[in-house]
């Protein structure tokens, strides 16, 4: 039987346990430098040296960075579409408006690449009619049904005041809206802190409990 050592396995090296795959692993890459770049910013050769990929070898995984923003986009599609987790009053006694005004601090918080995707949107929606569509939609008509019909069923328990529940719900996104753009953009040098955000909500929340909530 012979001594000589096997010869080494060629081809694409084995992923390690809990590492996440190639295409995820570049588009975190994408995201984090779309975020900081821009989209015009970054080139395809910087998107495979953050992963430590030959340029070649993306282009394997994606056509190109038109391809890459498509699957942005589609993945804050399928975020958006996730449903606020809201039942009247949690186990802390937290109000509807408070759950409502804090979930998006709470989901950046959860995932920071999600605030990377709004400040994606935010700078390129002028320049990208998809990404404009889906903005506007996602913030002036989905968000609006979603928030209308959360208070409508707490109207329903006795938690909130019977009320205009089209036009709060306008109201509350708008805000909502500002605080994404405030965090994303004007405060993107700043590191993002889950208590000041919500410091910062705080006013909000009390005005909107005072008004509408009962008791």
């Amino acid at each position: 039987m012979s001594d000589e050592p096997l010869p080494k396995r060629m081809g694409r090296p084995i992923r390690k346990s809990g590492e996440p795959a190639t295409n995820d692993r570049i588009l975190d890459a994408a995201i984090l430098l779309f975020s900081e770049r821009g989209y015009e910013g970054t080139s395809m050769k910087q998107i495979a040296q953050a992963v430590g990929l030959t340029e070649s070898a993306i282009y394997r995984h994606f056509k190109g960075k038109e391809d890459l923003l498509a699957e942005i986009i589609a993945l804050t599609e399928r975020a958006a579409t996730q449903p606020i987790s809201e039942t009247g009053k949690d186990a802390g006694g937290s109000s509807v408006f408070r759950r409502l005004f804090e979930a998006p601090v709470e989901a950046f918080s959860a995932d920071p690449r999600a605030l990377r995707m709004c400040r994606i949107f935010f700078t390129e929606c002028p320049r990208n009619e998809r990404m404009r569509t889906y903005l506007k939609y996602a913030m002036e008509e989905m968000a609006d049904v979603e928030v209308r019909g959360i208070l409508e069923e707490r109207i329903k328990d006795g938690a909130v005041l019977p009320c205009d529940t089209r036009t709060i719900a306008h109201l509350i996104n708008v805000v909502r809206y500002q605080w994404c753009y405030q965090v994303a953009i004007l405060d993107r040098d700043e590191a993002y802190d889950v208590a000041k955000n919500k410091r910062d909500l705080e006013p909000v929340v009390e005005y909107f409990e005072r008004l509408y909530s009962r008791g």
